[in-house]
């Protein structure tokens, strides 16, 4: 019976060894496989971060090369309202003449003159518009 014993118990520790074994053999590929993950999940990490960072540069080279149209645009569109008013006031400064004429007859002609130079504020047209105005206000 000693040996039927003995026989049992050797067969214990030989489940018991190859429990351990298994139990290490298990632990072992969980490890693998958490750092499997781990490198597959930094792997992602890295292709999301440099996803964004393409989109944020395409976005950055969109807006800067809009707003270098955006203001030649608006460079065009200011130059085109400039233009506007220029016409406008070449249109309406004989009137503005025969006005200080009829109303501003007890001034003298400097005064008018002042005001005419006032009126016409941008330099390219005060030969065009001062002569013009003077001949129809003093011409009578």
């Amino acid at each position: 019976m000693d040996s039927m014993k003995r026989q049992g118990i050797q067969m214990l520790l030989a489940a018991e060894q190859e429990a351990q074994r298994i139990i290490s053999d298990a632990r072992n590929l969980k490890t693998q496989g958490l750092r499997h993950a781990k490198e597959e999940a930094g792997e992602e990490i890295a292709r999301y971060h440099s996803h964004l960072e393409e989109e944020h540069q395409t976005k950055l080279s969109e807006t800067s090369g809009s707003s270098g149209s955006n203001v030649k645009r608006l460079e065009e569109e200011t130059e085109m309202k400039i233009q506007s008013l220029k016409n406008s006031a070449s249109r309406i400064s004989f009137e503005v003449a025969g006005l200080l004429k009829k109303h501003g007859a007890g001034c003298c002609q400097n005064e008018v003159v002042s005001v005419i130079l006032w009126l016409a504020d941008w330099k390219e047209e005060l030969p065009l518009i001062v002569p013009n105005v003077q001949n129809e206000l003093f011409s009578s």
